[in-house]
């Protein structure tokens, strides 16, 4: 008897979008369109649905089996040490959405060899849609920095990385399904750090969209986008092909994830 496919998850709307089940995908043949679908060659393996967190996970149990002898508070769940830090390096610090510890840590992990590469969330060809990259130099990680408000699912299929020793940091929908994905499936051993960062609402590319029309703003003149540029808590920056640039302070968009969460 076969797992049900991931038709049990999208049709019921439990499906987080994050592309855990196209990473992990033992023939790959499950591919993102918005939501996952899944092609020919299927064996039926049942995995995708193994590792979905789509389902439900239940986190206390999972946080005691992951930090054993942790610490448990009713705000922030299991923990074992709470810090405040910043990157002292400057530059970093200073693209960087509230102190640059996560580019830091990464790039310190790739100096000291224990990473041979990051699966980050950058900007693709159109830049204005992010989408997860490999970055395997400094100055891939470096650029990855500050937040990006998209759903981006983790596409890259896993099985097909020359990397061997690789950190992933995503949204807690995402680590949640390669924590699953490092207990059930033998592509999981490639992962050797997660950093999963804090997450309020996620929002759907059309917010962005929405920004950039109501700026008056053709997608086609987009060169860079920052959603959270300048000083903490930063606004949204678009810079565009001709020079000119265009700002929106965070408390001016702070309305979006009530339309677009």
């Amino acid at each position: 008897m076969t797992a049900p496919m991931p038709e049990s998850i999208v049709d019921h709307e439990l499906c987080t979008r994050c592309g855990c089940c196209v990473s992990s995908c033992p023939v790959g043949c499950i591919n993102m369109d918005e939501y996952p679908i899944r092609g020919d060659g299927c064996t039926a393996c049942g995995l995708c649905t193994t590792i979905c967190p789509g389902a439900g996970i239940d986190l206390k149990k999972a946080a005691k089996e992951l930090f054993p002898g942790s610490h448990y508070n009713n705000d922030v769940g299991r923990f074992l040490n709470t810090y405040t830090g910043y990157s002292r390096n400057m530059d970093i610090r200073e693209m960087a959405t509230s102190g640059g510890v996560v580019t830091s840590l990464l790039v310190c992990l790739l100096e000291q060899g224990v990473i041979d590469g990051a699966l980050v969330v950058s900007f693709g060809e159109e830049p204005w849609k992010t989408e997860y990259t490999v970055a395997t130099s400094k100055e891939e990680i470096i650029a990855s920095a500050q937040t990006k408000y998209q759903v981006t699912p983790l596409d890259i299929p896993l099985k097909d990385l020359k990397l061997e020793k690789i950190a992933v940091v995503g949204l807690p929908c995402v680590i949640q399904g390669l924590r699953s994905i490092q207990k059930n499936s033998p592509v999981g051993k490639k992962i050797k750090i997660l950093i999963g960062l804090f997450c309020w609402v996620n929002m759907e590319r059309e917010a962005t969209t929405f920004l950039l029309e109501k700026l008056g703003i053709d997608v086609k003149d987009v060169e860079k986008i920052e959603y959270r540029s300048g000083d903490y808590l930063g606004g949204f920056k678009v810079q565009l092909k001709n020079g000119n640039t265009n700002y929106v302070g965070k408390e001016c968009y702070n309305i979006l994830p009530l339309l677009f969460a």
